[in-house]
């Protein structure tokens, strides 16, 4: 999925840097069952509920990534993934879900927000 991602956002930057400017983060649920195929269902903390168009569209390019990425004999993701701010998600389901650590992509000129990401050893 890694190499995916990076091949959208090296051919299509703008969309890269709208979905980083406006998701916060990703997060899935715990699967119920210890066996596949597992239904595993995604959210997104965006930044703010009024998204542009360009966000919407670098939002929807990823989501397509990672869904071809996924098995679909293994993982059923729901075909609706949701799209809530920090206010709207509540902590049981912030609890309910772990997050997905994406390799940070990061554009000419910008500049990390934030803690940098944990190396990998």
């Amino acid at each position: 999925m890694e190499q995916a991602l990076a091949r959208l956002f090296e051919e299509a930057p703008a969309l890269g840097v709208a979905f980083s400017r406006s998701v916060h983060e990703l997060r899935i649920n715990l699967p119920a069952s210890e066996t596949p195929p597992f239904d595993l269902h995604a959210l997104m903390i965006v930044k703010s509920e009024g998204l542009t168009e360009d966000e919407a569209n670098g939002i929807d390019a990823v989501t397509e990534v990672i869904r071809a990425s996924l098995n679909q004999e293994v993982v059923l993701l729901d075909p609706d993934v949701r799209l809530l701010t920090e206010e709207m998600i509540s902590m049981a389901e912030y609890y309910a879900t772990r997050p997905v650590f994406l390799e940070y992509h990061t554009f000419k000129g910008e500049e990390i927000e934030g803690a940098r990401p944990y190396e990998r050893a």
